[in-house]
């Protein structure tokens, strides 16, 4: 396992894991089991590996794939757990394509859900999702992640997957600072023990996007979001700059031959023997 060398009162990060089998810094608590090897050279780390799987924040990634580049396997299977997007001219680039690009892969998977590591530690119960075009690494992936408390699909929409767990993190950083009524810092120190979040690089570059497109007025919380984190708004702007949605439609359950025919005639409802519930307004 590839870890960042770090001094932790003199020592190196690497030789406390390795001794101790624990990441004091950034999992204090929590035994490592015995077989993980922390390794500071991400060559040694990663020239004999089958299966890459990608859990560094996101700024880092391709200076990491270039130094790693000429060591992987051709046929590598590669996973990428980061959560974040990158802002270019032509848009908002995946983490997924800048791995794959760097380190000159033909295909990479994607794992995303709303888990804090602290969390699947004390196997507390979550669930995941694995984006795969491949469709045999699929199987391997989730055999590799898939436990008794940790619940993993798959699905072959990668991208999406991707997106919408990058975006996941740019909304959370606005509900735990709602629900602090304090700055991101505050929470940060609070979540991970002081760790960097994600999702406020993501906000700032879905936020410049955004601006960049005239789209501000059109997505209203990532804008509150940005001025949070970056502008030192009260965190209590973001509520106050969503906008009063219309009443959610009164629902009742409807027969299959009561169903709008723009419905009926998709065949959403055919075969199933039993009634539907639609929104009727």
């Amino acid at each position: 396992m590839f870890v960042h060398e770090e001094l932790v009162e003199g020592r190196k990060l690497t030789d406390i894991i390795n001794s101790e089998h624990e990441n004091v810094k950034y999992l204090k608590g929590f035994k490592l089991p015995e077989n993980v090897n922390a390794n500071p050279d991400v060559v040694e780390a990663t020239k004999d590996a089958d299966i890459l799987v990608f859990v560094v924040p996101h700024q880092f990634v391709k200076n990491i794939c270039l130094r790693m580049k000429d060591v992987v396997k051709p046929n590598v299977i590669a996973i990428s757990l980061i959560k974040g997007l990158d802002h270019a001219s032509t848009g908002l680039s995946l983490v997924s394509n800048m791995i794959k690009d760097n380190l000159g892969i033909s295909e990479i998977s994607v794992l995303m859900g709303a888990n804090l590591a602290k969390e699947v530690a004390r196997e507390m119960f979550g669930e995941a999702t694995i984006g795969c075009r491949t469709e045999e690494h699929g199987p391997i992936l989730k055999e590799l992640f898939h436990t008794d408390y940790f619940k993993v699909n798959v699905v072959s929409d990668a991208d999406t997957v991707e997106l919408c767990g990058s975006l996941k993190n740019a909304v959370a950083v606005g509900a735990g600072v709602v629900d602090a009524l304090g700055q991101f810092e505050e929470v940060e120190q609070y979540i991970l023990g002081g760790q960097k979040l994600q999702g406020p690089h993501t906000v700032y570059e879905v936020y410049h996007l955004l601006k960049e497109n005239d789209l501000l007025d059109e997505y209203p919380l990532f804008t509150g979001i940005y001025n949070v984190c970056f502008e030192k708004h009260a965190p209590s702007e973001m509520i106050e700059m969503l906008p009063v949605l219309e009443a959610v439609p009164v629902r009742r359950v409807l027969d299959q031959e009561e169903i709008p025919p723009v419905v009926r005639d998709k065949k959403l409802f055919k075969g199933t023997g039993v009634k539907k519930e639609v929104a009727h307004s």
